[in-house]
C-alpha cells in the first residue's frame, strides 16, 4: 500500500520501470477483461438454469403502452430514425462543448470543467432517453429495456470517453506550433507571458536535445498551413523531463499529465456521486419514517389512541419515495448496470495511465455493491419480479467495451511509450496493427481456454431434455 500510495515518486523516477508497468498492465487488462466476460457468462448460465429462465422472452407479457396498429408503418420507421438522429446530434453537441472548453479555458480550469461537462451531459441525457424510448412502440418490457440500454450506454459512455480520446489522440495532431528554429518554437510554447516556464527538469533551452525528438517534432507539414522549411512541435509538448543514465532525455508530455489528472478527477467524482446517490434514498426514507413516528408519538402524548406503526406501512413509505424504476431514487435495472459499465470502461480503456487507480476501484466497488445490496433489501422493498435469461443487452455492452479497450490501450502505448513513440508515423501505424492483433489473439486464447457454459449446466440441460421427451 505504501508503494501504491507513492507510485508517482517511485516509478516516475525510473522511466523503464514505468514503461514496463504500463506494458504489463495493458496485457493484463486485456486478458482480465475477456476472462471477466466469460466468467460472468458462466455465472449467468448457472443462474438461468437454476431459475428456469431459458428462452423466457418468447412468453413475455405485452406492455399496456404497445400499439399494434403502429407496427410496420412509416410513422414508426420515421420515429426510430428521429431517435437515432437526436442521439447523434446530442453526441455532436457534447463534442462541440468539449472543443470549446479546450480552446477557451486555461489548463488550470480545463480539467474541472471537462469533468463537469461529462457529468452534466450524462445527467441531462437520462430523461431525454426515457422520453425517446417511449416513441419506439416496444411490445415487451425486455424490448423496451434493451432499447433504453442502447440509448443510455452509447451516449453516456461516449461522454465519459471522448475527452480522454481527444486528449490522447487528437491534440498532438491539432495544436502544433511552428517557427523558423526549434528554439523559437520552444519560446512560443514556454514563454508566452514573457516569463519562460520550462518543463520540470529543464532550466533553459540549452542544446534543445530534450525537445529535438521525433515524438515532439511535427513530421506532417501541410503546404497550405506552414512553410515547408519551418520547424514545428506537436500539440503534446514536454512537461516533465529527466535524463537517463546514458545521458539521453526522457520526457512526459502535457497530454499524458492531463490524461492522468482528468482520469483521477473523473473517476473519484464518479465514485463519490454513485455512493452519494445510493445514500440519498436511505436518508429520504429514514426522514419520512421518523417524521411519521414523531407525529404518532405527539398524538399519543396528547392522550389520543394511535394505531401501531406496522412493518407494511414502513415498506409502503419506502415504495413511495424510492421505487425501483427508471429515474427514481430507488434505482433501476439500466441505471445500476450503467454505473458499472462506465467504471469498467474507464478502468479497462485508460487504467494504464495510472495503474494504482485499479486498487482504488476495487475498494470503491466493494463498498458500492454493499450499498446496492442494502438498498435492495432495506429500501427498495417492492421491486416487481421481472424474469430475465441473464443480463441481456449488457453482455454485449461489456464485450464491446472490452474490445474497444484493446484499441485504446495499444494507441496509448504507441503514442506515449518509449521507444515506439520516437518512430515515424508510418511505423507507428504498423505497430498499432501488429500489437492490436497480438492483444486480440491473447483475448481469443483466454476466451477459448475458459468454457462459456459450465460442464454441470450442460449435463443438467441434457438430462432435462431427455426427461421432457
Amino acid at each position: 500500500f505504501y508503494y501504491l500510495a507513492n507510485y508517482e515518486s517511485h516509478v516516475s523516477e525510473i522511466s523503464h520501470v514505468r514503461q514496463s508497468v504500463q506494458f504489463v498492465s495493458t496485457i493484463a487488462m486485456c486478458i482480465w477483461a475477456q476472462a471477466f466476460n466469460v466468467l460472468f457468462e458462466r455465472a449467468g448460465a448457472r443462474s438461468v438454469q437454476r431459475w428456469g429462465m431459458k428462452d423466457y422472452s418468447t412468453n413475455a407479457l405485452t406492455l399496456v403502452s404497445y400499439n399494434e396498429d403502429l407496427d410496420r408503418t412509416w410513422k414508426l420507421w420515421w420515429m426510430k430514425r428521429l431517435v437515432a438522429l437526436i442521439q447523434t446530434a446530442y453526441c455532436l453537441c457534447f463534442v462541440g462543448a468539449i472543443l470549446v472548453s479546450e480552446r477557451m479555458l486555461d489548463e488550470s480550469r480545463r480539467s474541472i470543467v471537462t469533468v463537469m461537462l461529462i457529468k452534466v451531459g450524462s445527467f441531462i441525457w437520462g430523461p431525454i432517453a426515457g422520453k425517446l424510448v417511449d416513441l419506439q412502440n416496444h411490445r415487451t418490457s425486455k424490448s423496451r429495456s434493451d432499447a433504453l440500454t442502447t440509448l443510455l450506454t452509447v451516449v453516456k459512455i461516449f461522454c465519459a470517453l471522448f475527452p480522454f480520446l481527444y486528449q490522447a489522440f487528437v491534440v498532438r495532431f491539432e495544436n502544433h506550433v511552428c517557427g523558423e528554429t526549434l528554439e523559437e518554437v520552444a519560446r512560443q510554447i514556454y514563454c508566452r507571458t514573457g516569463v519562460c516556464h520550462w518543463p520540470s527538469g529543464v532550466e533553459d533551452f540549452g542544446d534543445g536535445k530534450w525537445l529535438d525528438m521525433p515524438a515532439f517534432v511535427w513530421q506532417l507539414q501541410f503546404p497550405w498551413e506552414v512553410d515547408n522549411n519551418s520547424t514545428c512541435v506537436c500539440g503534446c509538448h514536454p512537461a516533465l523531463c529527466k535524463t537517463k543514465r546514458d545521458g539521453e532525455w526522457t520526457c512526459t508530455t502535457t497530454c499524458w499529465q492531463n490524461l492522468k489528472y482528468n482520469l483521477k478527477t473523473l473517476y473519484i467524482t464518479h465514485v463519490a456521486l454513485t455512493l452519494l446517490f445510493l445514500l440519498i434514498p436511505r436518508v429520504l426514507t429514514s426522514i419520512t419514517w421518523h417524521f411519521e413516528l414523531w407525529k404518532a408519538q405527539r398524538k399519543q402524548a396528547r392522550g389520543r389512541r394511535v394505531p401501531r406503526y406496522t412493518f407494511l406501512q414502513w415498506q409502503a413509505k419506502h415504495h413511495i419515495h424510492a421505487p425501483y424504476e427508471y429515474l427514481s431514487w430507488g434505482g433501476s435495472y439500466p441505471e445500476d448496470f450503467l454505473e458499472f459499465a462506465i467504471s469498467f470502461a474507464l478502468i479497462t480503456c485508460f487504467g494504464i495511465i495510472y495503474p494504482p487507480l485499479c486498487l482504488f476501484a476495487f475498494i470503491a466497488h466493494c463498498v458500492e455493491y454493499r450499498l446496492l445490496l442494502h438498498r435492495f433489501v432495506n429500501i427498495t422493498c417492492r421491486p416487481w419480479p421481472y424474469t430475465a435469461d441473464g443480463i441481456g443487452r449488457w453482455a454485449g455492452v461489456v464485450q464491446a467495451i472490452s474490445n474497444l479497450s484493446v484499441v485504446i490501450n495499444v494507441g496509448l502505448l504507441i503514442f506515449f511509450q518509449d521507444p515506439i513513440r520516437q518512430w515515424n508515423l508510418k511505423d507507428q501505424m504498423i505497430a498499432v496493427v501488429v500489437l492490436e492483433h497480438v492483444l486480440f489473439a491473447l483475448k481469443l486464447v483466454a476466451n477459448a481456454i475458459i468454457d462459456h457454459v459450465p460442464v454441470d449446466v450442460k449435463a443438467i440441460d441434457l438430462f432435462n431434455a431427455r426427461v421432457s421427451v
